[in-house]
């Protein structure tokens, strides 16, 4: 791939060869064209890119295998060492369907430090690679490591489509989307902030945005002051981080009784909390635990062992929390996104009565009706957490009272070891639950003991009385 990128070139860039990491099908367009959302069949890989003019090539290819990505970075054609512009490309492990693409660059972009342009997120988007004839300068560089779809540990850090310039024409510095990344093992400084700095920033955004009716307020106005101190004690760039805590109060718009006065709250919390800056924790190596690699795609959760009891169990609750409420948001906009593929394919006859092609459109605008709706311009990638910590830490009251908040219709699988543990979870979530929370229920086995039912001797029974012919029916096949 990299010989090709090196060796192609034409008189002018539209002569130039066209890339896409993607298999399209034969459904056209009015105009003819195969090259649409809704004619995407599987993507192979990812692409983007970045024309803003300021990060090296070079710069790219080192937060890429710091990363340990496996891309090709190279310039493209109006590159120029002085003005900067690039594109990466990044394979997958695997074909995948194209609804996975959105999240991939979401991770690719959290590696570059959301830096990426805004078509990387357009699902169909191609690009020309290669160079125009008489360029001096174009490059090509292989970065070893990772498929980006194997890179689930990524999603910790990703970062979506940037928010658009508002209507004063003042660009917006930082990303709309922007999801907690993981715990680091330093606060060397970034583009925009410290590490310190924009992993508080993300996750006072993510606070914003799932806080839920009644707390919105309070929610705001902490999450405002807290970054406005940040921001003056040097850990965030101002500009930048008041356009994040505003892209995600709009992202809650709808939710908000009187936004003129959300505006003023947010406006006004971060300037008081710029009149008392804050700086990022001094670190103790001889106490600070040493960096733990997510396992199985999980973020992992390890407060400083040097860390205040009390203020490590505020970020336990609160990162339960946000990883519930991430899964509901996910979980209503797929049922919604069903509902409405189904109920476009009755006046057809019926989904199973469409050609694949007609499949494939009904999907395409139930999924794009479903996110407009939600306010969303992509599918909020799967929230994953593994949370460790000492025996009544509070984990699961934390988990119990997250999804006692939860009034949308979805369903919640919460596991455990035995039936006792479950019968113990319900009786602990039904001490928070309100007459309006979602019904617990114990799912037991066949050949567990109903808790309701009794012989005619009065002695417990199995759930199933035939469990054991059953048993043994299937062992024989």
């Amino acid at each position: 791939m990299v010989e090709g990128v090196l060796v192609s070139h034409a008189a002018t860039k539209a002569a130039l060869p066209w890339m896409k990491l993607a298999t399209f099908g034969d459904l056209r367009t009015a105009k003819g064209s195969l090259r649409h959302e809704s004619n995407m069949l599987v993507i192979d890989g990812i692409e983007a890119d970045y024309d803003d003019e300021k990060i090296s090539i070079d710069s790219a290819r080192a937060m890429l295998a710091a990363a340990r990505l496996a891309a090709v970075v190279y310039t493209s054609p109006s590159h120029t060492p002085t003005k900067p512009r690039w594109r990466v490309l990044c394979p997958a492990s695997t074909a995948l369907p194209p609804e996975s693409r959105a999240g991939l660059v979401g991770r690719l972009n959290g590696v570059l430090g959301g830096v990426l342009a805004g078509e990387s997120f357009t699902a169909s988007q191609g690009y020309y690679y290669g160079f125009v004839d008489g360029a001096e300068h174009h490059r090509a560089e292989a970065v070893e490591g990772r498929f980006i779809d194997l890179a689930n540990d990524l999603d910790s850090g990703a970062i979506g489509r940037p928010v658009k310039a508002p209507k004063s024409g003042k660009p917006s510095a930082l990303p709309r989307a922007i999801v907690a990344p993981a715990v680091r093992a330093t606060y060397q400084g970034i583009d925009g902030g410290t590490r310190y700095g924009l992993a508080a920033l993300a996750g006072e955004c993510a606070a914003i945005r799932i806080a839920p009716n009644g707390s919105k307020h309070d929610t705001l106005n902490r999450a405002a002051f807290a970054i406005g101190t940040l921001a003056a004690g040097g850990q965030l760039e101002s500009q930048g981080a008041f356009a994040a805590l505003a892209a995600a109060l709009d992202s809650i718009r709808a939710e908000c009784r009187d936004f003129r006065a959300a505006q003023d709250t947010l406006k006004g919390a971060f300037e008081d909390g710029h009149r008392a800056p804050r700086a990022a924790p001094e670190r103790h190596p001889q106490t600070a635990p040493a960096a733990i690699p997510a396992r199985h795609g999980l973020a992992v959760y390890y407060p400083a062992p040097s860390e205040p009891r009390a203020s490590a169990l505020e970020r336990q609750d609160a990162a339960i929390t946000r990883t519930i409420k991430s899964g509901e948001a996910r979980a209503v906009v797929l049922r919604d996104i069903a509902r409405r593929q189904a109920e476009a394919a009755i006046p057809l006859g019926g989904w199973d009565t469409l050609p694949l092609a007609g499949q494939r459109e009904l999907a395409h605008a139930a999924r794009r009706d479903a996110l407009d709706a939600a306010g969303l311009e992509a599918l909020p990638a799967p929230a994953r957490m593994l949370v460790t910590g000492a025996q009544g830490s509070g984990k699961t009251t934390a988990a119990a009272q997250a999804v006692a908040t939860i009034r949308r219709h979805v369903g919640i699988d919460f596991l455990v070891p035995t039936l006792a543990k479950a019968e113990e979870f319900a009786r602990e979530y039904a001490a928070v639950a309100g007459p309006d929370s979602l019904p617990a229920v114990v799912v037991r086995g066949r050949a567990a003991t109903d808790p309701d039912g009794y012989d005619f001797k009065g002695n417990p029974v199995q759930m199933c009385p035939r469990s054991r012919v059953l048993e043994l029916a299937v062992q024989k096949g």
